[in-house]
């Protein structure tokens, strides 16, 4: 039963904060003193806590349940519709809080907790004066808590006290007795200082039964640690721990030995021997071998392993053998053997002392003598082109013995190095004991002293084979590099050379090289100074003195080097010109050619400037109407230029072209390959001149009957106030004074190069008098116009003032090749009065360097340039409107039969649609045409597309279902359609005869 004091209220509390609030005031406590309760006086509120029902308890179970009735009063009058809540410690209380009945209780669920020990519940409520709150405590006789057995056991659940890398560790923990909780599906968690444990997060549910249990690996640590495993049951942790230890020694061993062919074991190995690694592996403990085990050797700089993989396997008496090639050095080298096994890895080291071995190179005589130092040659005779001799040599020891083991020898001589000889196998060879080889003679005349070195000794061995005299018999053109060669001092312009080398072989009648043989040269023709180059040598031949020091001479000589190759240097002149270069085989020697001596000529080598003149450069676009491009992003088209020299010769590879775009994006550079490069230009963001947008607008088809744009539309092809015109209706002749065009975007491409001219004298360099093309420098023609806008037309300064044509080209931008920020014409000096010379000088590397010195012309280079113009044109066919136009130049009401019209078709801007667009005629009733459907081709020209039908008419017939009419459908490669119908005029049959018709009048 709870004790008295269990039950006090907090009425003396309140009654005490109350009588403190009436002094407080000015009042007493005393109810003498001034009537506290008749004047507004108030009381607080009384709660009482009930345990059970009537028998008040004293203490509970775990688990076990009661009521906890609490009551609430004011003045000793129960307080009903208040939230009285409770809070609990060692117990649940179910719900957290309740309102006051009628009779002023709330009875709330009481549940004992697990843990044993006082509980104490608390309730509380708001009274008028603040929070009320009243305790009562109880007892809690709480559950037995369960037991965590542990146990470590190997993987066959034998007890086990140490753990190796071929034993793991089973930790058993099974979870027994208590009555707090269920053994089943309960987290243990698991942790070990020592060793691996598993599962690596080290927590595991126990199964039905309470079991469940961790792996503990070896990992390559040495020791003792504990291993704990732990449940937790509400607050409280139980845990059980076990001591064990851990080893990382493995349970077999490798006995490593050296053998030699005999299977003797070995001490000590010599340079140059070829040894057996032996290696037994068996279990530490019984001895007994291990079959099929792969074993590993690294023998570092000690020789070579055989297999190469340095692997191999255990037989069946536990043994793997090595072939070890030991090397040429010195000294004491370490052999690592290793296996690896289940748990972990077992290495074996080795130290093998290598010692100079004796060896001596030489041959063996037919009664078996050694010869030292010498080669076997046979035949022992001259040999002559294409001859073969047996080269025999062989190796002994210092006792004369042939050796055993596998010795390699490099063999050497002048001819082989030329490649005038081979040798069969090719050096080096590898033998044991001697070995025969075979040597061709290939083009190496006179004698060639062969040289066999022992590679493990440097022990050698020579020989000297004797060869017939080559002859030179073939001389042949092999390579001009490079193929294109610079005008004389115009090479730094365009990074070209001044000079080729051209190079002929000499070789005997059957086609081996010739050395040392004499071939002279000369030019196959002398102009515009081309000269070979010859210095200090007799055979020289100089036009004069200033030619002499520069070495320029129209002939020269040289000698064939060992691969019978032979080269001449040619020196570029003044003028463009191919050049062919003579050389013939001066056999005797006497600086002219005589009748049987071998000659040839080179292909042509090109002399030329390397430089794009500006009528040699071509721009294309693989599509010049771009469907979609003023749409959507990404819609692509391949720009090409093509470069050629003044003599239209291919620029070098290399040279580089910049490109520039009105509209859209371009990639900025390319590199030419045979004279051509390609990037490719991409439809994106601007699509219009933001400055036309602003001040005014790009000319439509439609604008003359649109109250919102300026009425700038003629078409001189019709005489409709609207619609497609085959003419470029932005332009200033036809509309003056011009308009900008919308869709329309230039690219321009510029290169560094020189201007065009006329070489009327063929002699291949400008002359004074000569007509040449002036070029301003280069500029991006937004307005097509063929002018730098904003420099050369007038009022062009001021977007507000200026005319259309004006702000179409206001953003146009140039290349300021110099650099100095102005726009320059190349326009001084003037011409001279009535000539049809341009203003300015002829630009360019052709300018002979004397006439630039006296201001006929100027050898400084500027940008040459091309442009061409992309449509960007829509996919969305209802942007195109089709118009027929008739012998009257107007756009017909209905269609007559017999007459041929006129189709345009544009877009809004007066494009013509995309290639590959088709358009097709489908007549109905009594109408059809009779023209094919046109073919629409890829072009980038202003205006609309335009092509000629004919219409035919059924006059007289009966009219059919379907109306007299012809409709003409354009379809876009996107699949979009549009189509515009006519009505056709088509005469109507006669009116049937009625014979009694009093007017009816029969013909005569």
């Amino acid at each position: 039963m709870i004790k008295g004091w269990l039950r006090k209220t907090i009425h003396c509390t309140a009654t005490c904060l109350l009588a403190t609030a009436l002094i407080a005031c000015g009042g007493s406590g005393d109810s003498d003193g001034g009537g506290f309760i008749g004047g507004g006086q108030t009381t607080d509120y009384t709660l009482s806590l009930k345990l059970g029902d009537n028998n008040d308890p004293v203490e509970l179970k775990s688990g076990e349940q009661t009521s906890l009735t609490v009551s609430l009063t004011e003045g000793g009058t129960a307080v009903s519709g208040t939230v009285i809540s409770v809070a609990a410690s060692g117990a649940q209380v179910e719900p957290s809080s309740l309102t006051s009945n009628a009779n002023g209780e709330a009875v709330f669920t009481l549940t004992a907790g697990d843990a044993s020990g006082a509980a104490t519940l608390t309730a509380s409520v708001e009274g008028p004066s603040g929070t009320v709150e009243e305790s009562v405590s109880f007892n809690v006789i709480g559950r037995a808590p369960p037991e965590l057995g542990l146990k470590l056991v190997d993987l066959s659940r034998q007890p086990l006290a140490e753990i190796t890398p071929t034993k793991k560790g089973v930790l058993e923990v099974t979870v027994s007795g208590g009555e707090s909780a269920a053994v089943a599906q309960q987290v243990i968690s698991a942790l070990t200082t020592i060793g691996k444990l598993i599962p690596e997060s080290g927590t595991a549910l126990t199964d039905d039964t309470g079991y469940t249990y961790f792996i503990i690996e070896a990992d390559g640590s040495d020791g003792a640690g504990t291993a704990t495993a732990s449940l937790t049951v509400g607050e409280q942790v139980i845990e059980a721990s076990l001591n064990f230890s851990i080893s990382s020694r493995l349970p077999y061993r490798l006995n490593v030995t050296l053998l030699d062919a005999q299977d003797e074991a070995l001490s000590v190995v010599e340079t140059g021997e070829t040894v057996i690694v032996s290696v037994l592996v068996a279990h530490e403990d019984s001895g007994e071998p291990i079959a099929n085990q792969l074993v590993s050797i690294a023998a570092g700089d000690l020789g070579a392993v055989t297999p190469t993989a340095g692997t191999t396997i255990t037989d069946e008496a536990g043994v793997a053998q090595f072939k070890l090639a030991v090397g040429q050095t010195t000294g004491t080298f370490e052999i690592t053997i290793s296996a690896t096994f289940a748990g972990g890895s077992a290495m074996e080291r080795l130290n093998v002392d290598v010692i100079q071995a004796n060896r001596s190179l030489g041959y063996f005589d037919n009664a078996g003598a050694f010869v030292e130092g010498v080669l076997l040659i046979n035949p022992d005779k001259e040999l002559s082109p294409g001859g073969s001799a047996s080269i025999t040599l062989g190796v002994v020891n210092d006792a004369g013995e042939r050796v055993t083991s596998e010795e390699t020898v490099t063999l050497s001589s002048n001819c082989l190095l030329s490649g005038a000889a081979s040798i069969e196998p090719s050096s080096p060879v590898t033998f044991v004991g001697q070995t025969a080889l075979t040597y061709t003679a290939s083009g190496c005349s006179g004698s060639d002293t062969l040289t066999a070195t022992l590679e493990s000794t440097g022990a050698e061995a020579s020989g000297v084979i004797a060869l017939s005299e080559v002859i030179a018999e073939t001389i042949r053109f092999e390579a001009a590099t490079p193929e294109i060669i610079a005008i004389r001092d115009t090479g730094s312009a365009s990074d070209l050379s001044e000079s080729a080398a051209v190079t002929f072989q000499i070789t005997d009648i059957d086609g081996n090289p010739v050395s040392n043989s004499r071939v002279n040269f000369s030019l196959g023709q002398d102009i515009g100074g081309i000269a070979l180059y010859c210095h200090n040598d007799a055979f020289c031949q100089y036009s004069s003195n200033s030619d002499a020091v520069a070495g320029r001479s129209t002939r020269t000589s040289d000698r064939s080097d060992l691969d019978g190759l032979v080269t001449a240097r040619v020196l570029s002149g003044f003028v463009a010109s191919p050049v062919r270069i003579i050389a013939y085989v001066d056999l005797n020697e006497d600086g002219k050619q005589d009748e049987g001596e071998p000659a040839s000529s080179s292909k042509s080598l090109v002399i030329t400037t390397g430089l794009p003149d500006q009528n040699s450069v071509s721009l294309s676009a693989s599509v010049l109407n771009i469907e979609g491009a003023y749409e959507a992003d990404g819609k692509q088209t391949i720009i090409t230029v093509r470069m050629a020299d003044k003599f239209n010769n291919p620029v070098p590879d290399g040279t580089p072209a910049t490109f520039t775009t009105e509209l859209g994006s371009i990639v900025g550079s390319c590199l030419t390959q045979a004279g051509a490069c390609s990037v490719e230009w991409t439809s994106q963001s601007p699509r219009a001149s933001d400055t036309v947008d602003r001040y005014s607008a790009p000319i439509t088809i439609f604008e003359n009957i649109d109250n919102d744009t300026p009425s700038r539309y003629r078409c001189p092809s019709h005489l409709e106030a609207y619609g497609p015109c085959p003419d470029d209706i932005g332009d200033e002749t036809v509309n003056p004074p011009g308009a900008p065009r919308g869709g329309r975007s230039t690219l321009l491409v510029t290169a560094i190069g020189e201007e065009s001219f006329i070489d009327k004298n063929a002699n291949g360099r400008y002359d004074e008098g000569e007509y040449w093309t002036n070029l301003t420098e280069a500029f991006v023609d937004h307005n097509e116009d063929n002018r730098y806008t904003p420099v050369q037309r007038d009022n062009c300064i001021d977007p507000a003032a200026a005319d259309d044509v004006c702000l179409a080209g206001f953003e146009e931008i140039f290349t300021d090749y110099n650099f100095n920020g102005v726009f320059d014409l190349n326009n001084t000096p003037a011409a001279a009065e009535n000539s049809s010379l341009p203003d300015g000088l002829f630009n360019g590397v052709l300018c002979q360097p004397e006439d630039a010195a006296t201001g006929i012309c100027s050898r400084e280079l500027l940008s040459v340039s091309n442009s061409l113009v992309l449509i960007n044109s829509f996919s969305n066919a209802d942007n195109f409107t089709l118009m027929a136009i008739n012998s009257a130049l107007l756009e017909p009401t209905a269609l007559q039969g017999g007459q041929t019209y006129t189709l345009y078709v544009a877009d809004v801007f007066n494009n013509p649609p995309s290639a590959e667009s088709t358009i097709s005629y489908q007549g109905s009733g009594r109408c059809d045409v009779i023209t094919p459907a046109p073919t629409i081709r890829d072009t980038s020209r202003a205006g609309a597309f335009a092509v000629s039908f004919a219409v035919s008419t059924a006059d007289g017939e009966e009219a059919t279902a379907e109306p007299d009419q012809v409709s003409i459908l354009l379809t876009l490669p996107s699949g979009s359609q549009t189509v515009r119908t006519y009505s056709c005029d088509v005469e109507e049959p006669p009116a049937p005869v009625d014979c009694n018709d009093p007017q009816f009048s029969p013909p005569p």
